[in-house]
């Protein structure tokens, strides 16, 4: 190997090492991070008596970075927390075996001690006592509900459990019974369950055991929106800020400080980055990384790099969607009130969280609460959006970047070379307005004919 492969090695290293894709657990303020507003709400959730906690909200949107930053953080001051993980193959032995770690010896009698935390981020919490001898599949399925919540109870800790879209039903069953325990029996209510999951998962934890629908807070997370929730050049500026701080981190210009930046040229920018990326945490990294490789050799990132990327960043989600976005286009051509649907959400951010009393305020002249409501129900069948909330009025893209890169060709078809007049609309609001969207559109009945 010569020293010029040598050298892209390293910076092909630092690269991955300063925008890296797995979740960023942010333990110091000072840890580059991109500030979510529903911080604040999550830390108080957890540190306030009460019920459980609900963090949803669609793929890469940085659930499980935001839930390992807050515990981090909070453990530091004394919390305590328990991590575990739910794969499509788990089950409830084997999520009980994540909770407890036994070591046990060869001979009966000997002590008995287990840890519980989380590795490499939190200190474990270790607990010793008197126990027979039992192998550990035996120990591990003589504990029961009871005994898990009291011994939360005992340490008046918080139960993480991530990615807990994946459980089955009857292990979701489980973890609610236990959700339940917990409420029951915590004396001061510092004992919580903290569920992180994509999907519908708050809704299917109501139907399975609706008590909780007033003992559990749902926070919802999407893109990087401002404090107020809304979007704006705060979120713009978030991300710009985490792109930016990375290439001063890898030796590069601060494009901030650039005097070959102009201010139009930020905007300009700014508005790349959100054409590929949106405010997806995910996306951002990978942004950031497409961006910071093109800086090997050089001092400085241009505004080319920005466009450049960003473009072909767009070009690639939407060769890689090619197998989804088909149908989808067709539907959205026969169903003018669904197209408008997924408009509206590009331009509020398509990765953000969703409620349906602001699209039928915001778009009142187009169409009723109700047909809005049947268009979201259609797009959900679709399998494009994800509809939840304990009154089933939250919705969001079930794949945001999908969402986003479609928005994006539906008002910038030229990026991917497009053709413009694909969803170009023969009817105005008014018109829209008057119509029923549904099985009784006397137009789909005569497509249907045909």
């Amino acid at each position: 190997m010569d020293n010029q492969d040598a050298t892209s090695d390293e910076w092909a290293r630092k690269v991955g090492r300063t925008f890296n894709t797995n979740p960023v657990i942010a333990i110091k303020e000072s840890d580059r991070w991109m500030h979510r507003a529903e911080e604040k709400k999550l830390r108080m959730a957890l540190v306030s008596p009460g019920g459980h906690v609900c963090l949803y909200g669609p793929s890469g949107s940085g659930k499980t970075s935001l839930a390992k930053s807050i515990a981090a953080r909070l453990a530091r001051k004394g919390s305590r927390f328990i991590y575990t993980r739910i794969s499509h193959s788990t089950d409830w032995s084997k999520f009980k075996s994540q909770i407890v770690e036994n070591k046990t010896g060869d001979k009966q009698g000997l002590p008995l001690s287990y840890k519980i935390g989380i590795a490499n981020l939190l200190p474990y919490i270790e607990i010793s006592g008197h126990h027979e001898s039992l192998p550990r599949p035996e120990l591990i399925e003589g504990l029961d509900i009871y005994h898990i919540a009291q011994t939360l109870n005992d340490l008046k800790a918080t139960l993480i459990v991530d990615d807990v879209n994946f459980a089955s039903d009857d292990l979701l069953m489980m973890l609610t019974s236990l959700s339940k325990e917990i409420l029951d029996t915590s004396p001061d209510g510092l004992t919580k369950m903290l569920f992180v999951g994509a999907d519908d998962i708050f809704l299917r934890m109501l139907r399975l055991n609706n008590s909780l629908k007033d003992r559990t807070e749902e926070i919802a997370l999407g893109s990087i929106r401002g404090d107020d929730g809304k979007p704006s050049t705060v979120r713009g500026d978030k991300v710009w800020k985490f792109i930016c701080d990375g290439l001063v981190a890898l030796g590069l210009r601060d494009p901030r400080l650039d005097q070959y930046f102009s201010r139009e040229d930020r905007i300009a920018a700014i508005k790349w980055i959100e054409k590929a990326a949106d405010g997806l945490p995910k996306s951002v990294v990978v942004l950031g990384k497409k961006l910071a490789e093109k800086g090997e050799g050089r001092s400085r990132i241009s505004l080319d790099d920005f466009s450049s990327t960003s473009r072909e960043m767009v070009r690639r989600n939407f060769r890689n969607y090619r197998g989804s976005y088909r149908s989808l286009f067709s539907h959205l051509r026969r169903d003018e009130l669904c197209s408008t649907v997924v408009d509206w959400m590009f331009k509020s951010g398509a990765s953000a969280i969703f409620r349906l009393d602001e699209i039928a305020e915001d778009l009142t002249e187009v169409a009723s609460y109700t047909m809005f409501h049947e268009a979201i129900m259609r797009l959900a069948k679709e399998g494009f959006l994800v509809v939840t909330g304990a009154e089933e009025n939250v919705f969001f893209a079930q794949d945001p970047l999908l969402a986003h890169t479609i928005g994006v060709v539906m008002n910038e078809p030229d990026i991917v070379g497009f053709d413009p007049k694909y969803f170009a609309k023969d009817q105005n609001p008014g018109q829209l307005r008057l119509r029923f969207i549904g099985d009784k559109d006397p137009e789909v009945k005569r497509e249907g004919r045909k």
